[in-house]
């Protein structure tokens, strides 16, 4: 518990070259999750904040570089936003119960949806 009448801070070092700071979360005796930042020395490269629920495998499935790309199922996010699959039970799945409405950059609008009859469409 960290507590403090204005801000409160907690702060986590690894020292030396290919270590990093981790937090590792656990159900008894059992790894559950692990949250840290990689090191240099890591595969997919330093200075990304992970979220993995495979600790100690560097199997991130959330992970966060310090360009702000963010990468769900990849390590190494090309874009503000990627999402790898291995396979369709894995693909992205958006549920709403209406359009949902998509807009570039120099404003024009892009609606999609689901009709009743399973019709998709967008304009």
């Amino acid at each position: 518990e960290v507590k403090g009448s204005a801000n409160s801070e907690m702060t986590l070092t690894a020292a030396g070259t290919g270590n990093y700071p981790l937090i590792r979360l656990r159900q008894g005796t059992t790894d559950q999750y692990e949250i840290g930042v990689t090191s240099t020395a890591d595969a997919a490269g330093g200075d990304k904040f992970y979220i993995s629920a495979i600790p100690g495998t560097g199997a991130s499935h959330f992970v966060m570089d310090n360009t702000g790309n963010v990468g769900i199922g990849t390590t190494t996010p090309n874009g503000k936003f990627e999402v790898a699959s291995l396979n369709d039970a894995d693909a992205i799945r958006l549920t709403h119960y209406s359009n949902i409405t998509m807009q570039s950059p120099n404003g024009v609008n892009w609606t999609c949806g689901v009709s009743n009859t399973g019709t998709f469409s967008c304009g």
